[in-house]
């Protein structure tokens, strides 16, 4: 095989498929080792990306907690909009006005809102009903 390895880690490959330490390796103690060999090398090529089994089981339960964060709000806004009592009220217009702001944030303002353009649209608009007058 021709192996970017040295020859050290060469000899101390032949030494780990070489389980009964008879100076050769056969067709089963290769496929073992090749196996326990891409196996470790995932494992290091994972811990170096970030990937490593704590951190993955980490991110699975951020993503648990998040999603029951998710559908506990999802089924207190659906309860909200159920029932009349006032705990109930007060969720219910927590949660329209945070949609108000959320689509005041998100919609793309209009020439006269901005403070600007305001005056200067009322001072167009006032010029030109007073020459509109004079013409008369």
């Amino acid at each position: 095989l021709d192996l970017n390895i040295t020859e050290n880690q060469k000899e101390q490959m032949f030494a780990f498929c070489d389980l009964d330490c008879s100076g050769e390796i056969t067709e089963k103690e290769f496929l073992d080792g090749w196996e326990m060999m891409i196996q470790i090398y995932l494992e290091h090529t994972a811990d170096r990306l970030g990937l490593s089994t704590a951190q993955i089981i980490m991110v699975v339960v951020y993503i648990l907690i998040f999603l029951g964060l998710l559908i506990s709000f999802i089924l207190l806004a659906i309860s909200a909009w159920q029932n009349k009592s006032s705990f109930n009220a007060v969720i219910q217009s927590a949660l329209i006005s945070g949609a108000g702001r959320g689509v005041t944030a998100l919609r793309q303002r209009g020439k006269a809102e901005s403070e600007g353009n305001l005056d200067g649209l009322v001072k167009k608009l006032t010029d030109g009903n007073k020459d509109d007058a004079d013409g008369e």
